[in-house]
Order: structure tokens, then sequence, then C-alpha cells
């Protein structure tokens, strides 16, 4: 119980938050997992248009629920019903508006969601081997249900961008494939020495996640790509209501288009200039050649990419923890680790679990076959997703729980403010030198 909750009963957003996330988990077992939050994880849920009306029931009720508590002046109430209402009311208006419907898309998406769930799965023991098992006998269920979200939306003409649903048919095709994680799953539980029995159960479970992915792949490339728009751009009237949710906020959207050219005329000068400082004479094109190619400015190997982005966490750890932060003892781990075959290209971070007995993880994608790790870019990228940027800023919001509702440390996030932090953490670390090669400040550009 939090020092807020202690003094005034149950009727504070504190115990109503906590009481919102134990049946959003139930409801989401997926976000459970990656919550942390025990008891979940060898369920999916549903995921099918119906389950998009149960969750709209459950956030209005919730908001209800808080417009009926009692005043209060304290800070960190007021902040928390604050928080929870806005994150209720964006919620329910995409839940109205649809967009459940047509969540396809290359790098966060259930497509994604129901592959990378595994990822945070523990595989220490049986009765993880076993969660395991049953999420790999079932998970067909789940993405059949997503597939009825997908028909809904084309049914009602909301659909992903035709560019968006080839790269999630391919992600589909790899995931299907042979030699593919699915397949490292089999192998994985045969060297852990568990039992014979479940064994044979996630060699099942393997095959049946195999099928699922290789059937929404098919209704992907037969009833949706041919119907699927040839155009990126979403419209005004949905753009707004996606700045909003991401923002919390109103902006002027034909001025800060126009202020977005003039910050990508400035990031061209500045770019010549380091370019400059690299290889004078050279073009942008040219330049971008050298970082991607030249020996100087990359590893070797992969067990080289991985220590060097470890030993990045690690020194900028010791170098500015009580010198530029404080950062809480549970925050002071964080993993680094190659994603599966078949990920979206690139980096992303995993938060700690509600506990901090798994750390903070980032994962990184890259082309199979890769001898070769350029630097130049992956640096700021390491700043950006591990410490200072997500790692910090997700770990110190999971340790503030006297401070913080539940909701707002484990479920809440916009973007506005999550990836602006991470990108304000970029350039505080070129501001405070470790940037210190043209090469990286090139790569922050």
């Amino acid at each position: 119980m939090s020092l807020s909750e202690s003094s005034m009963g149950d009727h504070t957003v504190f115990s109503l938050s906590d009481r919102f996330v134990e049946r959003l988990a139930a409801h989401q077992p997926m976000l459970a997992t990656q919550m942390g939050v025990a008891g979940h994880d060898a369920a999916w849920g549903k995921h099918d248009p119906e389950s998009w009306q149960d969750l709209k029931a459950l956030l209005r009720e919730v908001r209800s629920e808080l417009v009926c508590l009692p005043p209060s002046d304290r800070y960190w109430e007021r902040l928390g019903r604050r928080v929870l209402d806005d994150y209720l009311a964006v919620r329910l208006e995409q839940i109205e508006r649809g967009e459940p419907l047509r969540d396809l898309n290359n790098i966060a998406s259930p497509l994604q969601a129901f592959r990378e769930t595994f990822d945070l799965m523990p595989r220490a023991s049986e009765a993880d081997w076993l969660a395991i098992a049953k999420r790999l006998e079932s998970i067909g269920q789940a993405i059949d249900g997503y597939t009825a979200c997908l028909t809904a939306g084309r049914q009602r003409g909301l659909l992903a961008a035709r560019r968006q649903a080839r790269a999630c048919l391919e992600q589909c095709r790899v995931h299907s494939s042979d030699g593919a994680f699915f397949d490292t799953l089999a192998q994985q539980v045969l060297d852990t020495g568990t039992s014979s029995s479940i064994q044979r159960l996630v060699a099942t479970g393997v095959q049946t996640a195999r099928a699922a992915y290789s059937r929404l792949g098919d209704y992907l490339q037969r009833d949706y790509l041919p119907v699927c728009s040839g155009k990126d751009g979403v419209g005004l009237e949905r753009y707004r209501f996606a700045t909003r949710s991401f923002l919390l906020t109103e902006i002027d959207h034909h001025a800060v288009y126009h202020w977005g050219w003039q910050e990508i005329t400035r990031l061209k000068q500045q770019m010549d200039t380091v370019i400059h400082r690299i290889e004078p004479g050279e073009s942008f094109r040219e330049i971008v050649r050298l970082l991607k190619t030249d020996p100087r400015y990359a590893v070797d190997s992969p067990e080289s990419f991985l220590e060097r982005m470890s030993e990045i966490q690690r020194d900028a750890l010791e170098r500015l923890n009580t010198r530029v932060f404080e950062v809480p003892a549970q925050v002071r781990t964080v993993e680094v680790r190659f994603a599966p075959k078949g990920s979206t290209l690139g980096a992303y971070y995993v938060q700690p679990s509600e506990d901090f007995s798994r750390p903070g993880c980032v994962w990184y994608a890259k082309p199979a076959n890769v001898t070769a790790f350029p630097l130049y870019d992956e640096v700021t990228t390491a700043y950006h997703e591990g410490f200072p940027g997500h790692h910090l800023q997700i770990g110190v919001q999971l340790s503030l729980g006297d401070q913080l509702t539940r909701a707002h440390r484990l479920a809440i996030w916009h973007d506005g403010y999550g990836e602006g932090w991470a990108l304000y953490a970029e350039r505080l670390m070129g501001e405070l030198g470790f940037l210190d090669q043209p090469e990286y400040e090139f790569g922050l550009l």
C-alpha cells in the first residue's frame, strides 16, 4: 500500500488502479506478461472483435468509478487521477474509432506481439516450459481472433496501408518457416532436461504456432493485401486524433508541419558540417555508404557487437549515476540481446517486470548472415533504447511505487513523452561528450 493510499482507505485512485491493473491483466494476458504481473503466462485471452467491446466496457466502468472518487488535495492522488482519466479517454476513443480493427504494422502490432511474448517468458523450470507449451498450443486461437478483427476492419473500410501489410506478410512467412524462432524453442526445451511429456507438448505446439502464422500470412496475401490502399497517408482527421493521443494536447497541425520542414533544413545543414569532418567533399549518399561498408566503422562479429553494446550501457551507467542521474538500484542492470529471426529490423526496448526479477532489455534485430556491424548509428540508438533513454525512463517510473499508481507505472504509455524522452536522451549524451566521434554525431542526426 502506498503512503498516499494508507491515509484514505480504499477510496483512492491507488486502490482503483490496483484493481484495474489486475482486471486488465486478466483481460489481456500478453500485456500481463509484458508488465510482469504473475498468473497469466499460460493464456492469451480473446483477440476477436468482441474482446474489444469487452475492454470498452471495462474501461467505461473504471472511468465511472474514477469520477465517483471523493475529492482530494493530495498531489500524487490528483496526478494519478488525471493520468488515468487521460489514458481511459484515449483508449476508449481508439476502440470507438475502430483502430484495433486495422492494427497491422511492421513494428508494433499484435502480429509481432504474439511472437515477442515468448521472449519475455522465463525458461528456468518445468512450470515455465509448461506455460510456454500451453501458449504454443493455443496461439492459433489468438491469431484467428486477430484475423477476425482485421476482417471486421476490412468490411468497414478500416485498413492498414499496403506497404505495412506486405511487410507483415513477410514476417509471417519467416515465422512459419523451418529453422525460425519457433523451431528454436523445440531445441531449447530439449537442452534443459525437462520431462519428455513437456518436450512433446512444446514440439507439438511449435508446429501449431508455425501453422497459425502460415494461415495469417495466407489471409494477408489472399484477402487483405488486394484491398489495401497504396497510400501511406491517413488523412488530417485521423492524424489529429493520433497526435492528440500521442501528446495529450491539441496542436496547430499546419504550423507544426511547417516547423518540421524547417527542422529538416536545419538538420541537413548540421549533417553537411559533420560530413566534412568525416570525409571532406563527400556527398550524403557516399558518407552513408562509407559508414556502412568501411571496416574502420564496424565490428566484425555478432559477439563483438553485443559486447560493444553492453559496454556502452555499463559505461554510461557508471559515469552518469550520482553525477547526472540518481539511478535506483533495481535499474542498474540492462541486458542486451539479439532478437530472433523474423523480428522487425532495428532495436527495441522491453521494460523490466513489475518486481524487477526480469531486467529491462534492449533487443537488436539484424538481417540474417550479417558478418559486419556498422556502429555509426548504433551508439546513439543504444542511449535511446537503453540508458539513459527508455531504460532509465521506465525503470524510474516502475520504482516510484509510493508516488505513482500501479497503472501509471505499468500500463500507461504516451508516445510523445515516451519517445520524446528517449530522443532527448540521445541529444543529452551528445552534449555530455559521449558521442565523441563525428560518425556517432552523424548517426544522431
